[in-house]
């Protein structure tokens, strides 16, 4: 004969429902609650010398962002750029940007400082070699480099898969 009061319901019970949650929160935040549109991009990866596609979310709900000024413009390796414009940041205001070299490779500049910044700043480090991938929330380790040698490279910024204008940077001796 069943009881007809209900289960007690203990926080062990619980257990599977929070990894459920926990996957989603993760899902929604790499893809994107409100995607309209997914694009395929073409990264270069120089360790296997192909082209490896990437989906990225691009949410056109987002303003457009757009950086108005790069400063310095031209330094060596471990100089500190600041870009200031509107509508840079992006999930949770991360303030972050991605250097592109002459042959198209790109690399992800992860903001320096604390995020949000209601100034719209992002500021980041030159280094001489530029994770190939934006690693800072899964915690994974780097699959591939870009080295940085002298030479004029493009810095932007695409919060929400919104690609902003594009400036330079002269990498010097």
């Amino acid at each position: 004969m069943q009881s007809s009061h209900p289960k007690k319901i203990t926080p062990h019970d619980l257990v599977p429902l929070l990894i459920l949650v926990i996957f989603i929160a993760y899902f929604v935040a790499y893809v994107g609650l409100n995607m309209s549109e997914v694009r395929m991009e073409s990264a270069s990866v120089p360790v296997v010398e192909s082209s490896v596609k990437r989906a990225v979310a691009v949410d056109s709900a987002q303003p457009q962002p757009t950086i108005t000024s790069i400063s310095p413009s031209s330094g060596p390796v471990g100089t500190i750029v600041t870009l200031k414009g509107t509508n840079l940041a992006g999930f949770e205001g991360d303030l972050d940007a991605v250097i592109e070299n002459s042959s198209g490779q790109t690399a992800f500049l992860p903001g320096i400082g604390e995020v949000p910044r209601a100034d719209q700043t992002i500021r980041v480090k030159i280094a001489d070699k530029i994770c190939t991938v934006n690693t800072g929330y899964s915690g994974a380790p780097c699959p591939s480099y870009m080295a940085i040698t002298p030479g004029v490279y493009n810095l932007y910024t695409a919060p929400w898969g919104n690609e902003s204008n594009k400036v330079q940077f002269t990498v010097t001796k």
